[in-house]
Order: C-alpha cells, then structure tokens, then sequence
C-alpha cells in the first residue's frame, strides 16, 4: 500500500477526538489556504462529507484529525484547557513575532520578569 492510500493512512493516524477551538481553526486554516472541503479531502484521502461532519461537530473523533492537521499545517487538538491555554499562548506569540518582533521581545521580557517576581515571592517564607 502507498502512503496516500486512505487505508495506510487510517492505519498509520491515531483515532483523535476534536475540540470545538480546533474544528473552528481548521476550518479557518482551509478557507485561508483557498480550499474546499473537496480538496481537503482529496488530500487526505477521505470524502468531502468527512471533512464537513468533523468541521461541523458531527464527528468529533476521527484518526482523520492528524491528516487534516498536518494538511492544514495547524497543531492537532488539545485536550485539556490548560493545553489550550498553552496553545493560544503560542498561537498569540507567533502572530505577535511575525507582525513586530520588537514588540514581540519586549512583551515576552515582561512576562518572563512577571514569572519570575511570582516564583521568587512564592519561594520566601512567610512572616508571622
């Protein structure tokens, strides 16, 4: 079997199950890149019926979910909201560093002297 053969595929992906900021960046990410979700699915092997349920909810597990990642080239799902949490972090830095990475390097000092002042406060006994 070749790699582009659905069935290799399914085989080779992980079952994933989707969360609701995921399916709305995918779909964001294939409307940027110009495709329908034919030719999304022509790329990762499936129908385009696959790809409107997963986008819409209607499935919310699918071992399309890393195919449709890498196709799109957006991270897979989180599964935690610390992991989202994280996500959007990164996320929000990449678009920050791009459009000005001054601004991007002053905001990411501000934040690491904030983390810091946090844990050397946390670090000291407390007066009675």
């Amino acid at each position: 079997m070749q790699p582009s053969d659905p069935m290799h595929q399914q085989k080779t992906h992980p079952e994933m199950a989707t969360t609701a900021a995921w399916r709305v960046r995918a779909k964001a990410a294939r409307k940027a890149k110009g495709l329908t979700q034919k030719q999304l699915a022509d790329k990762v092997g499936c129908s385009q019926a696959n790809v409107s349920e997963i986008e819409n909810g209607e499935v919310v597990s699918s071992w399309l979910v890393v195919p449709i990642s890498i196709a799109l080239e957006i991270p897979p799902p989180q599964t935690s909201v610390a992991d989202e949490v994280d996500q959007r972090w990164i996320e929000s830095g990449r678009r920050l560093a791009a459009m000005s990475p001054t601004v991007f390097e002053s905001m990411l000092e501000a934040v690491e002297r904030l983390a810091a002042a946090e844990e050397a406060a946390s670090a000291k006994p407390k007066k009675k």
